[in-house]
């Protein structure tokens, strides 16, 4: 699967959001640029439109505008919804393979 398919940004945005809920942390915005930077604004504009779309990210935290232009409201709870944690969970296969390239990134670092 490329590393920028629609698939692949889904699972990266969802992936992140999921750690900051299990690490009880706020979303940074510098790591949403970080996503959005390596896939181009424009696609993940549209992916993340489309996760809120589907109900797996909480529409309070991102807002797109008509022009294509995000906002990001930092709330106290991570937006991935139960939702989006039970595509994480039936997509298992994409969660274990994205965290074994965490662990081999993490080692060549």
């Amino acid at each position: 699967m490329s590393q920028n398919s629609y698939e692949t940004i889904e699972f990266k945005i969802l992936q992140y959001l999921k750690e900051c809920r299990d690490n009880v942390e706020q979303i940074n915005p510098d790591q949403i640029k970080k996503i959005a930077d390596s896939v181009g604004s424009d696609k993940f504009v549209s992916v993340l439109s489309d996760l809120e779309k589907r109900g797996y990210v909480d529409k309070k935290t991102f807002e797109i505008d008509p022009q294509g232009f995000l906002t990001i409201n930092i709330l106290k709870d991570s937006p991935i919804t139960d939702q989006g944690l039970q595509f994480l969970s039936e997509n298992s296969s994409m969660t274990k393979l994205y965290e074994a390239l965490k662990e081999v990134k993490f080692w060549l670092s």
